[in-house]
């Protein structure tokens, strides 16, 4: 991510929401985006949810923030939930310890809408399916990359996306997970597609743990049992 230097945390906040639209208060405060002297002054909705749709147990109350109150409006719990996890994921792709893929940073993120997911899934004369976001490089598309959030797909619904994106276009496949054990699983699930030519045109892949919902960050190598194959790894 590149912010503008000496930004007030109030524009980089806005900045910041700007690109993702939707943000938990916990993602505002483990980022150092909240207002330090007063109340954070943006529309916020509270709601409980499920942060993994397979487990139950993974249901949590946050706060979700957006800059405008129709975004917060139109998107349901779940649908909140799963933009959170983009904008996390969005966050740390510029991060060179964690995928170390330094073009990632420099390239423009660009989340793509429900109406235009649904419209055909075709462009460039491509069928198949489209992702939640992309990550566009300048000027030629064999930079881009195809970004889906992930909170507990059907693993049928997981190869059909995949073998979607290629036939998009795309030629990186970033997958963001908020199950931290499916990460070696679908790694384990690009590379044997790759391998059987499923993925014709893609040229790597990777799946990332994305969590918006715990105080503290997971990607810290300070926390206990930490193994950081369980939170984000790369493929052919």
């Amino acid at each position: 991510m590149i912010l503008s230097h000496g930004a007030t945390r109030k524009h980089l906040l806005r900045e910041v929401l700007g690109q993702t639209q939707v943000m938990t208060t916990v993602q505002l405060q483990r980022h150092d985006l909240l207002p330090l002297r007063t109340p954070l002054r943006l529309p916020q909705r509270t709601y409980t949810i499920a942060t993994r749709t397979t487990q139950q147990t993974s249901q949590c109350t946050l706060t979700f923030v957006a800059l405008e109150e129709a975004i917060l409006q139109r998107h349901t719990p779940p649908e909140l939930g799963h933009l959170a996890g983009l904008a996390e994921a969005w966050l740390r792709v510029g991060d060179a310890d964690i995928l170390h893929v330094p073009a990632l940073s420099q390239g423009e993120w660009r989340l793509v809408q429900p109406a235009e997911r649904q419209q055909g899934s075709r462009r460039e004369g491509r069928s198949g399916h489209l992702p939640d976001a992309e990550i566009l490089g300048t000027g030629i598309r064999t930079k881009d990359w195809a970004v889906e959030m992930d909170a507990g797909y059907p693993r049928d619904r997981k190869l059909e996306k995949l073998r979607g994106f290629a036939q998009q276009g795309y030629r990186h496949i970033l997958w963001v997970t908020s199950v931290h054990g499916l990460v070696r699983p679908i790694s384990s699930m690009m590379q044997c597609l790759h391998d059987e030519g499923q993925l014709p045109g893609v040229v790597s892949g990777a799946a990332l743990f994305t969590d918006y919902w715990s105080e503290r960050d997971p990607f810290r190598s300070d926390r206990r049992c930490h193994d950081k194959r369980l939170f984000v790894h790369r493929v052919f």
